[in-house]
């Protein structure tokens, strides 16, 4: 809990320094981001947060990874300050943050609004440009309680246990959803790249691998095959993981004859992965590891699919959540080669 004690006085050391830099007439989204920084820190000595590169494109990774001591619990976005975060919210970009990132704060460093499983939880304009141009603030008490519930209720957040095959598909498939989507972004990027003689990305290194198997493969379908082929992959490298899972150690529990996808593991587990996906990468391997995977892979053998590897079963059900269209109007899945292979492969 932030202590209310404390809050006014950051408050009013925090109007301080973003004041005197909005004065100077001269400033991004980025002039605010060490003040704002420091006043969240400075709520409460176990809140933290870590800013995310400077990105060129305008999908990637939130700016904030927020932590509660060690633990992550959401994303923190900003947005100019002088940006209205309403029309901010219609955007392309918030949509698809909003529908694959379960606790986030959207900012202008002047308003707040924490949006919890695609929903406005609360919303607080703690500061104006009127405050910023005049000098004088004074702050309501409702408006401090306000904000108040608003950071606490963002930092205590703790992500549920999943204990059920249905869940964990649709937990998984809101994430790779987003991941195809800042996988096609790298890519694109990438191949311009590629063109103009520069250094590509790994996920160009899938893109090769992936046309040796489909020649004519267009950079729409890479991308969701290494949206599902990352996200796949992962709960399988769960499944065989006795422990925590993370990025590093994952491709130790990739099997070693199936070689693109070993390769993808590798990769991932590297500094030199790019920071604008790794994010939603861990947000998947963080859902895999709140999972219980051993009574949910049991509870798919009691479901009458007698016929079927639970393992396979469950990949149905992600599918039902990730392209719910193609099924509804195809009558089929469509499963990318690398992944039937991987899956295939890894079962047997």
């Amino acid at each position: 809990m932030v202590d209310k004690g404390i809050i006014e006085k950051e408050i009013r050391e925090y109007f301080k320094e973003i004041r005197s830099r909005y004065l100077c007439r001269d400033y991004t989204e980025w002039t605010y981001r060490t003040p704002f920084e420091n006043f969240i820190k400075g709520l409460n000595p176990n809140y933290n947060l870590v800013q995310e590169p400077k990105r060129t494109t305008e999908l990637g990774a939130p700016d904030f990874k927020a932590f509660y001591k060690s633990r992550k619990i959401g994303y923190i976005e900003t947005k100019d300050i002088d940006k209205n975060l309403d029309r901010i919210l219609e955007t392309e970009q918030l949509r698809k943050y909003i529908e694959g990132i379960d606790n986030l704060i959207l900012t202008n460093y002047l308003q707040f609004i924490l949006i919890r499983k695609g929903y406005k939880i609360y919303e607080c304009n703690l500061l104006t440009l009127y405050d910023l141009e005049n000098g004088h603030l004074t702050i309501p008490e409702d408006k401090i309680s306000i904000f108040v519930s608003l950071i606490s209720e963002f930092f205590d957040y703790k992500l549920p246990t999943i204990t059920s095959a249905e869940e964990l598909a649709f937990e998984l498939s809101k994430r790779a959803k987003l991941l195809k989507e800042l996988a096609l972004e790298q890519l694109s990027e990438d191949l311009k790249s590629v063109k103009n003689e520069s250094i590509s990305s790994s996920i160009y290194d899938f893109y090769q691998g992936v046309k040796e198997l489909i020649k004519d493969i267009k950079i729409e379908d890479c991308a969701d095959a290494y949206a599902q082929t990352v996200t796949y992959g992962l709960f399988l490298a769960k499944k065989n993981c006795p422990d925590t899972l993370d990025r590093r150690i994952a491709s130790y529990y990739i099997p070693k004859n199936v070689g693109i996808i070993k390769r993808i593991f590798l990769n991932i587990s590297g500094e030199e992965f790019p920071s604008n996906i790794s994010w939603i990468v861990d947000d998947i391997i963080d859902i895999l590891n709140t999972s219980k995977l051993e009574d949910i892979l049991t509870k798919i053998d009691k479901r009458g699919k007698k016929d079927k590897d639970p393992i396979i079963f469950f990949y149905e059900d992600f599918l039902n959540y990730y392209e719910p269209e193609k099924r509804k109007h195809l009558g089929v899945y469509y499963t990318p080669r690398p992944v039937v292979n991987f899956i295939v492969n890894s079962v047997h």
